[in-house]
């Protein structure tokens, strides 16, 4: 997989309240949510098509049901047949987001599954249903659309886009490192040394200013939420480094964590919000900047943010730019 894309099918209140498929939706809906909070997380689109014959745009039945978590970096599609694509702006969305790959979710597998599987097909995207991730009116009609069609487990998919995020990592960052170990006289073939890379935020603009921040001296800490680490995430620990990119992936610096401690959100230090160094370095600016920030990520995962939720505090320091 090049880049891969979730489309989330009709998981609007009419389709489930008006239907005797309340079970079906229920089953499938825990796995779509552990889907799409993975994809949001490797930065793979999120598309959330909507049935306008659901009773029309401006009706509450149009909403999708209140257990999809739904993120505002999520793309939104209104369609009017069972097929996706048809007269809708489905494929240019893919198509710009450089997408060659679709997993499929939502309802009904009998009809706008099926047809937006097919619709896929029929535009050259390699095309799977999301196993476990469809609701439909016949238990056995789903289990039969399954073994005709191409599925896709969570674990598989878990594999396959990390081995892609692997894949596609910036030659700077793979550059950097070995100008790191060279500078402590080890290799890649005689150190015990690992990595991660990321970049800081959801934005480009922020991204981009708190590299060069770290890179200058200036930010020394950085905070995250504990709920922000999944299955496949750990937490950050003392003594591990990471190589922080702008938001284009491009290696800035290399950092190496010396401090952790895990608090709740009002009981962040005025010393903590100085040595993370962003705006004016008080500790009201850390507080209005990041619950902005950590309500984002707190939706995303269908949660409120609350004065008690935990923050990781991570202090670090450069070793190599």
């Amino acid at each position: 997989m090049s880049k891969a894309a979730f489309l989330i099918v009709d998981m609007q209140k009419n389709c489930k309240e008006e239907t005797p498929c309340k079970a079906s939706f229920e089953k499938a809906v825990e796995y779509i949510n552990e889907i799409s909070q993975y994809f949001r997380r490797k930065k793979h689109p999120v598309v959330i098509i909507q049935d306008v014959e659901a009773g029309g745009s401006e009706t509450e039945g149009f909403k999708c049901v209140d257990e999809l978590i739904v993120s505002d970096s999520d793309f939104f599609v209104q369609k009017s047949f069972n097929n996706a694509f048809w007269e809708t702006e489905l494929d240019t969305i893919l198509k710009r987001e450089s997408v060659d790959c679709v997993v499929i979710s939502g309802f009904a597998a009998e009809y706008c599954v099926l047809f937006t599987y097919n619709g896929a097909l029929e535009r050259g995207y390699n095309a799977f249903l999301l196993q476990n991730g469809i609701a439909g009116f016949s238990d056995d009609e789903i289990r039969r659309i399954q073994l005709l069609r191409s599925v896709v487990s969570y674990d598989a998919l878990e594999y396959f886009l990390k081995e892609n995020q692997d894949s596609s990592e910036h030659e700077s960052i793979k550059q950097i490192w070995e100008n790191y170990l060279a500078s402590i006289g080890e290799n890649l073939n005689n150190t015990y040394k690992k990595y991660t890379a990321w970049h800081f935020c959801d934005n480009e603009q922020d991204a981009n200013e708190l590299a060069e921040l770290v890179v200058s001296g200036v930010k020394r800490a950085t905070a995250s939420l504990c709920l922000s680490y999944g299955n496949e995430e750990e937490l950050p620990k003392e003594g591990d480094f990471s190589i922080v990119t702008d938001w284009n992936g491009e290696a800035q610096c290399i950092i190496k964590t010396t401090n952790i401690a895990i608090v709740p959100y009002k009981d962040v230090t005025e010393e903590f919000a100085a040595t993370e160094g962003e705006g004016d370095k008080s500790l009201e600016y850390w507080k209005n900047a990041h619950w902005s920030y950590f309500s984002r990520e707190m939706k995303e995962i269908g949660k409120e943010p609350t004065e008690n939720m935990l923050v990781v505090c991570e202090k670090f320091e450069v070793v190599f730019k």
